[in-house]
């Protein structure tokens, strides 16, 4: 006897799904159903997304642009110093080969000479202040190299006020200031310069890595198209005006930002590879030549008896020659430059050969001269030219570094506020869609 199962009016009719064994019975509505559920809890996900998005590209662009102007402007304000620490040693290492040289006259020094001592010293301390209240953060001492300059000119107005009476006792002082110079005042100021270096090295390499930012900001732009293309597939409304907005001002102002930020890190790898390399490398030849010459007066003070001196005059002459060849470098010195300290060569060069062969008089001539020709007048060409081309190295190098960061800064700004306006459109984008389903 069959059986049958009754059903209650009102009560809905159970459906056999196609293909489905027998008495298993399905509903059709549950899809759609959850379907209408998830979209607008993925609208919710997605308008999270969105308006943080926007906020990350504000944010790590600002990042990026404020730490390379940073890192551009340390770099800067550390190459100036370490280029000014430099032009102090120069400065007082000409000074004490003016007084050298000046001793080599006897009685009262030539005027022009004593003004390019003063000169020469007056430049240094006015630079040593210069660099002191530069140094906002603290991160170097002069006070120990401004006390010992003190302590130098002292004992130069000794040894010349002994000089000028003819008493042997003013070749001491000389001799105690220049000591004092070469054991303790520019021992100083090379551990400065070498401090600095450190520091600018760090500067020049954060310019660089502060792109590491604009990833993020890149990202950030991605995951708002994806936004926006995940919305026009599940809505088949392909113009959603403000994340369409949003996503534009993002990639023209990251376009933007690529080429910029890039454009001054290169900037700044070119600017310490080109212009700062070759000024600090004609620096420091300026230097170990004005030693050279400095050891070229002292020899002859001591009167046979500075073999030793000249032995070290030789290794600053080798040293200034080496720095100027540019071979290999990413920078080129001018052949002119090298020429006229090699023509500086040759007459220190005839100067010891008179000096070896007992014409003591005559070296000391040859050595004091002022005429044109002679190992003054051609070191005197060589000092001016290698100055100008250092103070013109100083200056290409920060304009190269200042004007990127100021850049910089300003894009960082730009991508702040794009950033911010971009997440308030991907707010307003999203939540047209999600009234939709209300």
């Amino acid at each position: 006897m069959s059986t049958i199962a009754a059903v209650a009016p009102g009560a809905a009719t159970p459906t056999a799904s196609a293909g489905a064994p027998a008495g298993v019975l399905t509903s059709t509505a549950k899809a759609p159903e959850k379907k209408a559920r998830s979209t607008p809890s993925m609208l919710r996900l997605l308008l999270t997304l969105g308006v943080l998005a926007g906020l990350a590209f504000g944010a790590a662009g600002f990042q990026t642009g404020t730490s390379q102007a940073r890192a551009t402007a340390d770099a800067s304000a550390e190459a100036t110093q370490l280029i000014g620490i430099q032009s102090v040693r120069n400065d007082l290492v000409r000074a004490d080969a003016i007084a050298a040289n000046a001793f080599l006259v006897g009685g009262l020094e030539p005027a022009d000479q004593r003004a390019d001592y003063d000169t020469a010293i007056a430049d240094a301390t006015k630079q040593l202040a210069t660099l002191a209240a530069d140094d906002a953060a603290g991160t170097t001492d002069f006070s120990q190299v401004d006390a010992d300059i003190a302590v130098y000119t002292g004992l130069i107005e000794q040894a010349r006020a002994n000089n000028r009476q003819g008493f042997p006792v003013g070749a001491a002082y000389l001799s105690q200031a220049s000591t004092l110079l070469n054991d303790s005042t520019l021992p100083q100021l090379q551990a400065l310069v070498l401090a600095s270096a450190d520091r600018a090295a760090g500067s020049f390499t954060a310019t660089t890595v502060s792109l590491v930012w604009l990833v993020i900001a890149l990202v950030a732009l991605v995951a708002l198209v994806w936004v926006h293309l995940w919305i026009t597939r599940r809505t088949h409304r392909y113009l959603n005006l403000p994340l369409l907005i949003a996503a534009a001002a993002m990639l023209v102002v990251g376009v933007i930002g690529v080429i910029t930020f890039s454009n001054t890190a290169s900037s700044a790898i070119d600017a310490r590879q080109n212009s700062y390399a070759k000024t600090l490398a004609i620096s420091q030849a300026y230097t170990s030549a004005t030693e050279a010459k400095s050891l070229e007066s002292f020899t002859l003070i001591k009167r046979g008896s500075g073999a030793a001196l000249e032995t070290e005059a030789q290794a600053a002459i080798a040293d200034a020659q080496s720095r100027l060849d540019s071979s290999g470098k990413r920078y080129e010195i001018g052949a002119d430059l090298r020429n006229e300290l090699n023509s500086w060569v040759e007459k220190h060069k005839e100067i010891r050969d008179q000096d070896d062969a007992g014409n003591w008089d005559a070296a000391v001539q040859l050595a004091i001269s002022p005429d044109a020709g002679k190992a003054n007048a051609a070191f005197a060409t060589f000092s001016d030219n290698a100055e100008q081309d250092v103070t013109a190295g100083a200056a290409a190098t920060t304009n190269a570094l200042d004007g990127g960061g100021a850049l910089s800064q300003l894009l960082g700004w730009l991508f702040l506020v794009t950033g911010l306006a971009a997440a308030a459109l991907a707010w307003r984008g999203v939540s047209l869609r999600l009234k939709e389903y209300r």
